[in-house]
């Protein structure tokens, strides 16, 4: 997992997040709830994950921010598609905008002892060089 953050004046943290970066798809923790779709079977691929904005700084394009931040990374690096779970209409309306398609619903359980809910799984090929 790679982290991003941002700091305020006072050197606090008010926004961070986070990708991860598997070589399989196998790898990936939540490879059984997500083997139903068709995905890409080029590797590696990444996974956006656990954006937190403090909402004294929310509407100050740092979410935008860290999601460029993100993608740069992934191109710097080769990294062809990715995908994210989303249940926020916000939040998928902003990945939506970026190109990423919502290919399905999935049930996944973030933690072996909680309870599977469902998310929105969006994907994108990332075309870097294409301009």
């Amino acid at each position: 997992a790679f982290h991003w953050v941002v700091f305020n004046k006072q050197n606090k943290i008010i926004a961070s997040a986070r990708l991860n970066v598997f070589n399989s798809l196998e790898e990936f923790p939540y490879y059984l709830s997500i083997k139903k779709f068709s995905l890409p079977d080029i590797m590696p691929f990444a996974f956006f994950s656990r954006l937190v904005v403090h909402p004294k700084y929310r509407q100050n394009g740092l979410s935008r921010k860290l999601y460029n931040d993100r993608t740069l990374f992934c191109e710097e690096r080769g990294i062809i598609w990715s995908q994210v779970f989303i249940n926020n209409e916000f939040i998928m309306n902003q990945f939506d905008k970026s190109g990423y398609k919502n290919i399905g619903e999935a049930q996944i359980a973030y933690h072996p002892c909680a309870n599977p809910h469902s998310v929105n799984v969006f994907t994108k090929e990332h075309d870097y060089f294409s301009n």
